[in-house]
This record gives C-alpha cells, sequence and structure tokens, in this order.
C-alpha cells in the first residue's frame, strides 16, 4: 500500500486552455507563465487537456507541449489526455518520441475517451471512420507497442530511441483502471468530469494489483487568501463539464488534500485550477504551493 504521509505528497497542475474572458492567444500566455511558475514552485507536472470544443485556446495539445518544454527546464509535461478516437495511432507515437527525445524524462502521454459535442466537427474529424469511445483502448495498445517494441524502431527512425513518454490513461471507472493495470499504463483517476464508481475507492485500497500501477488522482481545486473570497471566486465557476471537489483558504486545503491522499491511498494529487481571472488563478497556485512547505 501506498504510504499516506503528507511529507511524500506531490502536487501536479492541470490547464483545459479554458478561454473565460480572453482570446486564445491571451491563453496561451497565462498557460505558458503558470507553468513557469509551477516549475519554481516544485509541482510535479503540468498536464494540458485537449478538446475539441469552442471554449478552449488549442485543440492541438503536441504544438502547446513544444511551448511548454521550451519555456521550463525540468517539470514534467503532458497531455491528460490525447483524444484517440480521432488520431491516428502510428502518429501519436510519432509525435510523442519526438517530444521526450527534445524534453528527455519530462513528457507524458496521457489518453482520454473524449469526443467533440459538435456533431459537424464530430464528422469531420472521424473523415469517415468509425467512432467508438472503446476504440481508444484498442489504439492505446497501438501507440505503446509502437514506442516501446524493438521490431517497430523502423517506425519511429531518427528519433532518440532511448527516450519514450511516461503513459498515463485518464479516468473515472473501474474499467479505465483495469484496462491500465492489465497493460501496465499509468492511471489518472478524474474527480473532476463525473461521479465515480462507488466501488472503485475499495477496489484502490484491497486489490493488490492496483497498487503496482502508477497512480494518481485528478481534483477540481480553488485557493485564496481566505475562505470568505475561496467562495466568492468559486461561485463565478461556471464550467458545466468540471467538478469543483474544494475551495478554502490555504489551511482548508491543506487538510482535504491530506485528507484525499489517504482515502485514495497515493502520493500525487493533480490540481485542475478552476480560477477564472489569472490574477485569482496564479495566486491560488502560489498558495496550493505553500500548504506542502508546512
Amino acid at each position: 500500500m501506498i504510504s499516506s504521509s503528507i511529507s511524500k505528497l506531490k502536487l501536479g497542475l492541470f490547464d483545459l486552455g479554458i478561454l473565460y474572458n480572453n482570446n486564445s492567444i491571451e491563453t496561451i500566455q497565462n498557460t505558458l507563465e503558470a507553468a513557469v511558475m509551477a516549475e519554481k514552485l516544485g509541482y510535479s507536472r503540468y498536464w494540458i487537456g485537449e478538446h475539441q470544443t469552442h471554449d478552449v485556446a488549442w485543440r492541438s495539445s503536441e504544438i502547446i507541449l513544444t511551448l511548454l518544454g521550451g519555456y521550463t527546464k525540468k517539470i514534467r509535461i503532458g497531455t491528460a489526455g490525447v483524444m484517440l478516437g480521432y488520431a491516428n495511432p502510428l502518429l501519436s507515437a510519432q509525435n510523442f518520441k519526438l517530444l521526450a527525445s527534445l524534453f528527455p524524462n519530462r513528457v507524458d502521454l496521457g489518453f482520454a475517451k473524449g469526443y467533440s459535442p459538435n456533431n459537424d466537427i464530430h464528422e469531420r474529424l472521424l473523415d469517415g471512420r468509425t467512432f467508438a469511445p472503446d476504440l481508444l483502448l484498442d489504439k492505446a495498445v497501438l501507440v505503446k507497442s509502437y514506442l516501446n517494441e524493438l521490431a517497430n524502431e523502423h517506425l519511429l527512425s531518427g528519433y532518440n530511441t532511448n527516450m519514450s513518454p511516461q503513459m498515463w490513461v485518464l479516468g473515472s471507472s473501474a474499467k479505465s483502471m483495469d484496462f491500465a493495470t492489465e497493460n501496465n499504463l499509468n492511471f489518472s483517476l478524474s474527480l473532476c468530469h463525473k461521479d465515480l464508481d462507488t466501488n472503485l475507492i475499495n477496489q484502490i485500497h484491497n486489490n493488490e494489483k492496483y497498487n503496482a500501477t502508477k497512480f494518481n488522482i485528478l481534483v477540481g481545486m480553488i485557493c485564496s487568501d481566505t475562505e470568505q473570497k475561496a467562495q466568492i471566486i468559486a461561485n463565478e465557476h461556471s464550467h458545466k463539464n468540471l467538478k469543483l471537489s474544494y475551495y478554502g483558504n490555504p489551511v482548508g486545503c491543506f487538510n482535504f488534500l491530506k485528507d484525499m491522499q489517504e482515502k485514495y491511498a497515493t502520493n500525487e494529487i493533480i490540481i485542475c485550477d478552476l480560477c477564472k481571472n489569472s490574477k485569482d488563478k496564479f495566486n491560488s497556485i502560489s498558495l496550493l504551493a505553500s500548504t506542502m512547505e508546512t
């Protein structure tokens, strides 16, 4: 069982690039600034989302990851996750092999089952192909084989064969976690996207195969100087597809993170900061980092 000592807890960040009151370029600039700040504050990872909706600043996560890698030096960067239902597995493997070569030991390749709610975009991305959420699983196995099997080295010729991304599955069900474990992939349990399978917590604690999986959880949070300020910011939270797990002052956030670490038996929590205003977001990121220093 993973130790639940709060002193060993690592914090990462998840950024969807949501367009609140900014345009795409401003939002991307804020993302780059937040990643640089996160690195200085000791965060473990900076993950970005990939969506095909009108309210986000980017569609291609690989382009933004290249910028993030160039602006930072050591923090891990990655996706949570690539929408493999639309992607070509070989092209994804090639792109992330190149990223891993450019930024050694820093790149995470996460997969997700997402799809575009816009039917026109959905159909154009498929370009006549069949779409099924479970195809993600087959495609993820293909990507892993392209990245890791010596027999496929010719498919990725020219890249650093010693460098590959860490591979993650982002999900909220026992089925997703089973898949990650069976295929020796890391698993990030999202508490942001939908209610969990009620049996999942017991499975995490009681089944030995889950302990062998590299595992973290993803939570939606807002931290401010006082609980009153945090509540005001939380009242502005409006993204219908993201759940706010907790808001409060640094002491309250510290206690929440400790409880979550113990509840889910993990040593890493990825925070989706849900502040709409960039000033509030940067303050929240800084305050959350300070809680780990107490």
